[in-house]
Formats: C-alpha cells, sequence, structure tokens
C-alpha cells in the first residue's frame, strides 16, 4: 500500500468525520446540511480513489472510476450550495441549473465521451481518456 492509497482512506476518513461534526453541533441549519453533503461526496470521492488504485481487477477498477467520477463531479456544485449558503446569496436559478448541468455530466461520465476504458499507469489501474 502506496501512500496515494493511504492518503486516499485518509482524505475518505477526515472529510466524513468533519461533516458529521459540523452537522451534529446545529443538525438544523441549512450550512451544515450542506456542509455535510459536500462532505460526503468528498469522502466517498476519496474512497473511490483508494478502490481504482487498490484493486487487481480492470472491471472493478472501472466500476471504481465511475463512481469516482460521478462524485468528482457533484463536489464543485455542493461547494457552491454551501458557499451560497455561507454568503447568504440567494440565486436559486443558478443553484438550479448547476445541479442540472451536474446530473447531465453524471450520465455522461458513465459514456466514451469521458472514457474509453481502464489502461496500467503509474502501477496501478487509470482511465483511458474518452474522445470529444
Amino acid at each position: 500500500m502506496g501512500i496515494f492509497t493511504i492518503s486516499s482512506i485518509i482524505i475518505f476518513f477526515a472529510s466524513l468525520g468533519f461533516g458529521f461534526f459540523v452537522y451534529n453541533n446545529n443538525p438544523s441549519a441549512k450550512i451544515n446540511k450542506y456542509w455535510l453533503l459536500f462532505s460526503f461526496f468528498v469522502g466517498i470521492w476519496g474512497l473511490s480513489l483508494y478502490g481504482v488504485t487498490s484493486v487487481n481487477d480492470q472491471s472493478v477498477a472501472l466500476k471504481w472510476q465511475y463512481l469516482l467520477d460521478i462524485s468528482g463531479i457533484f463536489i464543485p456544485v455542493l461547494y457552491f450550495y454551501f458557499i451560497s449558503t455561507l454568503l447568504e446569496i440567494k440565486n436559486y436559478k443558478i443553484k438550479i441549473f448547476s445541479f442540472i448541468l451536474a446530473i447531465i455530466f453524471a450520465i455522461f461520465s458513465v459514456t466514451h465521451f469521458f472514457k474509453l476504458g481502464m489502461t496500467t499507469k503509474f502501477g496501478f489501474f487509470w482511465i483511458e481518456p474518452g474522445t470529444y
């Protein structure tokens, strides 16, 4: 187990820990709910990165990569929701548009437009970029 896989596990536990810590301080606050969602998706991203880099089967690595891509797509959207709530910006059209756009990207992330498949790089499986 290399430093890359160890750091992925640290990201998973730290992000979930920080998310639940903030949420438990005031579960009814909207900002704490957005922080928990953001932290959850960062944690899933870290766990998925661990899965991609630690498995020995290419098809299993591809499934982890799908989860890695989808969680990575929603991280900036949820961070935007968190910052908008923190700064008390109430532009619902942008929030809805960003969420719809993230769903569209998540759907396309399992197609050949994102990745053609998996290849071995850096000592573990990694994506082979798709067409554009």
